[in-house]
């Protein structure tokens, strides 16, 4: 329809050898509905922010905790690595079981157990209670995670997935912000029992706004659900690749302030400066889904941020004077690619491997987010500041090479849906025409 007679069908082929309709949103191209508003979208990513609230509990408590239960460091540390730690075990059985499930029901059943975990935190009289609570609470947070992410990516894809992504994504931050200025003021306030039973509380606010945006979708059979052995690889890579980068934003934030306080600020002035990472990473993260939204090139934004990441990171351990500065650089690069970097999976990913698939992504994601940081100390102790920006710079440098491997299988998965959907005659390859590009009819 729409074509001219006596003139040939037309199509555009941009640089990169794909159809131009093949990076357009669902709703322009065909591949899809849009079933989700933004506004749906947001809600979703205040829910999630009850997770990073729950996670951060432990840190703005841990002199309370260390008083009344004569804890140690060591067992503060532990506390924090109970939260996410199981992920590496309960993430690929929650995608496997998420096949029989929706996700609502999954959503449903991480916010119950992070309310009963958090409850049982809260009223411990033992520290050992204070164990089992938190990690009851914190598969609870792996499983509603999934959920949420599972939710979000099947409703949006194309053009208009980074920017989803990216929404959701910055409820980490945002929450980290809101934990650290709430949670501490609060048990100084009243008690830290009820700072810390306030937050499970939350996570039931956090279900009631799940109940209201998920829709149900029926599950169908596992059997069906396995992702392809290539698409499980180009799955894998993207979840290195998400591990590899939050986990150097990680030791970022952790070692900045005692960087900073080495090089002669103050302790408020630190605390100011890692304040101010954490609002860029909130600003950027959004701005960079919204670029590929309006059409930036995502391959190139993703691989140039972290190309110029890893640039800054050899400059901090060459240029320590300019620490501040670089880390406040670091922390926009390291936030523009992070809406791409989390729908990079669910476009990767068939609609009967999604649950899986996004347990297998989470998997890496966690088994990276527990080793790295302890690999970036152990050179911290070694040979010093230099030692541990040097091994993340080697981070992002692998984080630039899998990228490359899981966009390479993205693109193949766009022209196969291409070729299936919009069949071309004459030829893709003859389908230069004299009359200049043009929009497939």
């Amino acid at each position: 329809m729409g074509m001219r007679a006596g003139r040939p069908r037309r199509c555009y082929i941009n640089p990169g050898g794909l159809p131009r309709a093949a990076f357009r949103s669902n709703d322009r191209s065909g591949y899809g509905r849009c079933y989700m508003s933004w506004i749906s979208v947001l809600m979703l990513a205040a829910a999630r922010v009850t997770i990073t609230l729950q996670l951060q509990t432990v840190g703005s408590l841990a002199a309370d905790l260390e008083y009344h239960f004569s804890l140690d460091s060591a067992n503060i540390g532990l506390l924090l690595g109970l939260y996410l730690a199981p992920g590496v075990l309960v993430a690929l059985p929650a995608g496997y079981l998420g096949s029989f499930v929706s996700e609502k029901a999954a959503a449903r059943l991480g916010f119950l157990s992070m309310t009963m975990g958090g409850l049982v935190f809260a009223i411990a009289p033992t520290a050992n209670l204070l164990f089992v609570g938190r990690l009851v609470s914190g598969i609870g947070a792996i499983s509603a995670n999934l959920a949420l992410t599972r939710a979000v990516a099947e409703r949006f894809e194309g053009q208009r997935a980074p920017f989803a992504m990216a929404i959701f994504a910055n409820s980490w931050p945002v929450g980290l912000a809101l934990g650290a200025a709430s949670i501490g003021p609060l048990a100084r306030v009243s008690d830290w029992r009820w700072a810390s039973g306030s937050v499970a509380i939350a996570a039931i606010v956090a279900l009631l706004l799940c109940e209201r945006v998920i829709r149900i979708s029926p599950g169908i059979p596992l059997a069906r659900r396995l992702p392809p052995p290539r698409e499980a690889v180009a799955i894998s890579l993207a979840g290195i690749t998400w591990g590899l980068t939050n986990s150097v934003f990680i030791i970022t934030v952790t070692f900045a302030p005692t960087m900073l306080k080495a090089n002669g600020f103050g302790v408020a002035a630190a605390e100011g400066v890692t304040v101010a990472i954490i609002a860029i990473g909130a600003i950027c993260v959004p701005l960079g889904g919204y670029l590929v939204h309006r059409g930036f090139n995502e391959a190139r934004l993703v691989r140039g941020s972290l190309g110029c990441w890893f640039i800054v990171l050899i400059l901090m351990a060459v240029l320590p004077s300019w620490f501040t500065l670089l880390t406040l650089i670091t922390a926009a690069l390291s936030a523009l690619p992070a809406g791409a970097l989390l729908a990079l999976p669910g476009r990767l990913m068939g609609e009967t491997s999604r649950a899986v698939g996004m347990g297998l992504f989470y998997t890496w994601f966690y088994a990276l987010f527990g080793l790295l940081p302890w690999i970036a100390a152990a050179a911290t102790d070694a040979h010093g500041p230099v030692g541990s920006w040097i091994v993340c710079a080697g981070y992002i440098l692998i984080a630039v090479g899998t990228h490359k491997g899981a966009d390479t299988r993205l693109r193949q998965n766009l022209v196969r849906r291409f070729h299936r959907s919009t069949p071309i005659t004459p030829p893709l390859r003859l389908c230069r025409s004299r009359y200049g590009p043009r929009d497939p009819d």
